[in-house]
């Protein structure tokens, strides 16, 4: 009877668990499928629950790894909770272990630092007729834009990691009387605060006379964005000189943070590619480089059709008409059109895809005609290999055995750019069946080669040579 009423009691404690037990015993597959309605909700799944073999020593290094940095976490949040070494880390030991070590003299750390700043003026002296000029908006003989814009730049990241460490060093080690540091490492911190100072803004001046000649670009917003952070960064060193209350580390933190907001809050992929648009159709801008606005992604999208829709005014033109197989006098609209098809043809975004620029992109696209289709466009990605034309032609003759010249269907000229563009174009000369294609690329004569690998016999090869106009140049038979 014992055991039967204790039979019970367990029956009963199982009772209220078994909604629990029936979520924990459902197949992961069959809870998946109700969601499987949004594709991208499907897609983040398959990423978590697809596991590689041939991966495995890399998650046992992460797995292990994981475990190391959560003893040391969890060290750290029980030492923080239960007080743990209270008194180690305390403000009045860092103090008393901060002044032990102030016992340099003045003296001796303006004769090791002091060589340095001379080195910085001999190089100021030797290049500022080079630096100068970029105040002055003129590009100096022998550079280009983009050379003398990225010379030095990595110089001075290291140069003001080198500053911060010695302006560091001075205020750490130098003796001092009372609370204001010693006058020696007030005039040493100020001098070295200037160079950097001095070599960020002709750095930054050097930047924004290449953003001037050829617009904005993601990694030429963080190059201008890292730099104005060291400036911002020095200046606060510069005013700690003059303001001791001035607290230097919770400062430069609350900077760091402040800057990092406005850079990644503020939409710099739409602010890009609304001043490359504006500075182009102002006249400012030769031309507008599309495949460095498709890297933008959709926040390009808007500035884009407004592009579009400049050109369509100046030429007569429509673009929810474009046709990807006409010929365009301007390349450029071409390519901006394909790009806009290519957008329109991504699957509408849904609640766990959903994203304000693609928002955006939608409806400017629904606007301007551009429907979006219901199944995602099929996107293929060819590998490109260099080759020479060049060696073609000494190897295939007109006349030759397998070489055709004339009697092309690509005879009309249609912009050909991209490895997806010449292999559709390609395929209208194909008149074998294939298994497999092959594509390179000769940049230097702009032409494609386009080679289709026979399925029924070995030598029963076909391969395209195209131009960058879409026309087809030579045909191939054969190995």
């Amino acid at each position: 009877s014992c055991a039967k009423q204790h039979r019970g009691i367990k029956d009963k404690e199982i009772l209220p668990c078994q909604p629990l037990y029936l979520l924990i015993h459902l197949h992961p597959n069959r809870d998946i499928s109700l969601l499987s309605y949004d594709s991208g909700f499907m897609n983040l799944m398959k990423k978590l629950l697809d596991f590689s073999w041939g991966n495995i020593f890399s998650h046992l290094f992460s797995f292990l790894f994981g475990i190391v940095l959560g003893m040391f976490f969890f060290g750290l949040y029980y030492s923080a909770t239960r007080k743990k070494c209270a008194q180690t880390l305390s403000v009045e030991a860092c103090r008393n272990a901060s002044e032990k070590i102030k016992k340099l003299p003045g003296l001796t750390a303006a004769v090791a630092t002091l060589p340095i700043l001379g080195v910085y003026g001999i190089f100021f002296a030797s290049q500022w007729k080079v630096y100068l000029s970029a105040f002055s908006k003129v590009l100096p003989e022998n550079f280009t834009y983009a050379e003398y814009a990225r010379e030095g730049f990595f110089q001075l990241c290291a140069v003001s990691v080198i500053n911060m460490l010695i302006i560091s060093a001075l205020q750490s080690f130098i003796r001092r009387k009372g609370e204001k540091p010693a006058v020696i490492t007030r005039i040493l911190s100020i001098l070295y605060s200037c160079a950097t100072l001095v070599l960020i803004a002709t750095a930054l001046a050097k930047l924004i006379l290449y953003i001037q000649q050829y617009g904005l670009t993601p990694k030429r917003v963080y190059a201008g964005w890292f730099m104005v952070v060291l400036a911002v960064l020095f200046l606060f060193v510069l005013a700690k000189q003059y303001i001791c209350r001035i607290r230097l580390i919770p400062s430069c933190l609350l900077v760091c943070v402040a800057l990092s907001a406005v850079l990644f809050l503020s939409g710099s992929d739409r602010l890009i590619a609304k001043y490359n648009v504006d500075r182009y159709l102002e006249g400012r801008l030769e031309s507008v480089d599309v495949d460095a606005m498709k890297d933008l992604g959709d926040a390009a999208i808007p500035e884009l059709m407004r592009l579009a829709k400049a050109f369509d005014r100046k030429n007569g033109t429509d673009i929810s008409k474009f046709d990807a197989d006409e010929y365009y006098d301007d390349y450029v609209y071409h390519d901006i059109g394909c790009l806009l098809q290519d957008a329109a043809y991504r699957e509408r975004c849904t609640f766990f895809s959903f994203t304000l620029p693609r928002y955006r992109a939608e409806k400017v696209l629904e606007a301007e005609g551009f429907k979006p289709v219901a199944e995602k466009k099929k996107e293929i990605s060819y590998a490109v290999s260099p080759f020479s034309y060049d060696e073609v032609i000494e190897t295939h003759q007109p006349g030759d055995p397998g070489v055709m010249t004339y009697g092309f269907a690509n005879v009309d000229e249609s912009h050909c750019r991209t490895a997806e563009r010449a292999v559709e174009r390609a395929k209208r000369e194909c008149s074998i069946d294939y298994e497999d294609l092959f594509v390179a690329l000769d940049e230097e004569n702009e032409m494609w080669e386009i080679c289709f690998y026979g399925a029924d016999f070995v030598g029963g090869d076909q391969t395209v040579y195209l131009d960058f106009n879409g026309i087809t140049q030579m045909i191939h038979y054969g190995e």
